[in-house]
């Protein structure tokens, strides 16, 4: 699918596709990346239920994208910085969205604590996108 998804925005070439684990350098898992003719092209993937989105960002430094449910239990002692607070099953959703998101831009994952995270304190582009219904999107772009 996101080879396809890279030839319809960016046209015709060879495409390379893989994942990579920064950690233990497996490539069964980890961060996808993609190359078109040999050129890097910031990619991201996630997936909830029966939905699965990809998203390509050609201009960007990195990009992250994430899908929650919005009802299920929510951690919160792991999910919440000092500072932050969400109330319902949707805030929570799309603050984990958005925290993921993010950590996906960086590289980590959730290797790195969601509490070390601060939506706000973002240094890119942050955006909540249309969802499902019962879901929550955000995509995070870097550079």
């Amino acid at each position: 699918m996101l080879t396809e998804q890279v030839t319809a925005l960016l046209g015709a070439g060879d495409v390379t596709v893989g994942r990579l684990c920064a950690s233990c350098g497996s490539d069964v898992h980890g961060r996808p990346w993609m190359r078109l003719d040999g050129r890097d092209v910031p990619v991201s993937i996630t997936r909830a239920g029966e939905h699965l989105l990809t998203a390509v960002a050609p201009e960007a430094v990195a990009v992250g994208i994430d899908i929650e449910a919005i009802d299920r239990d929510w951690p919160l002692a792991e999910m919440l910085a000092p500072t932050e607070s969400a109330g319902t099953g949707a805030e929570m959703a799309r603050l984990w969205a958005a925290k993921e998101a993010i950590l996906k831009v960086y590289g980590t994952g959730l290797a790195r604590p969601m509490t070390e995270v601060t939506v706000r304190w973002f240094p890119g582009v942050l955006e909540y996108l249309d969802a499902p219904d019962g879901y929550a999107v955000a995509v995070a772009l870097l550079g």
